[in-house]
């Protein structure tokens, strides 16, 4: 990790572009797990899943009951990011992934719930437009309310997840298939978002 951290290239004076970076969230997840002197699995655990009362999410390599990521209907075996795991190495079922954005639209007290109301604060505007950038959250105001969403996939797997505040909705969607060229169901998971946030199922 370090090693790959000294061949960056940068190619922006820092501060001038603004972009969303897989290696940069996986970069975070590795140096909070060095500042706490542990693990970054153990991090999630103790900071994250167990307050969350979240049971399958882990970073472990082999999940019980664990689905079958496919590519070109072929399975694929788990895939491991044992260097920057908080760039894509958190497996969690879907009821855990509805748990967890409950969470975001009600974060209660403590640290915990001041860290989720952060983490959806809009932080940088993209460039040529009216979305944001909040704590890896994708953030879009549309009709008087507030979207927050992202997507991610692996060979094997691709999901989306988002929520309005507004209209206490949210959804996961997720897929044992690798992402699609034309990106039709990270698309459609964000339309059935738009339309449950304004009441239309």
């Amino acid at each position: 990790m370090r090693s790959g951290l000294t061949r960056t290239t940068v190619h922006h004076r820092p501060g001038s572009y603004f972009a969303y970076s897989n290696y940069g969230v996986g970069l975070l997840g590795r140096l909070l797990a060095e500042t706490g002197n542990g693990t970054y699995a153990e991090l999630l655990a103790d900071r994250v899943c167990r307050p969350l009362g979240l049971r399958s999410a882990t970073t472990g390599r082999d999940t019980p009951g664990r689905a079958t990521g496919h590519r070109r209907g072929r399975p694929l075996p788990p895939w491991h990011i044992p260097g920057l795991p908080g760039a894509g190495a958190v497996r969690a079922g879907g009821a855990d992934l509805l748990h967890y954005l409950r969470a975001h639209l009600s974060p209660g007290g403590g640290e915990l719930g001041a860290a989720l109301r952060d983490v959806q604060r809009p932080r940088l505007r993209l460039l040529r437009s009216a979305d944001q950038l909040a704590l890896v959250w994708n953030h879009r105001r549309l009709d008087g309310r507030d979207l927050l969403f992202h997507s991610g996939a692996t060979r094997g797997f691709t999901a989306f997840v988002g929520f309005c505040p507004q209209s206490a909705t949210a959804v996961a969607a997720l897929a044992n298939c690798g992402p699609a060229l034309d990106g039709r169901f990270v698309q459609g998971g964000y339309e059935v978002l738009k339309r449950l946030s304004h009441g239309r199922g």
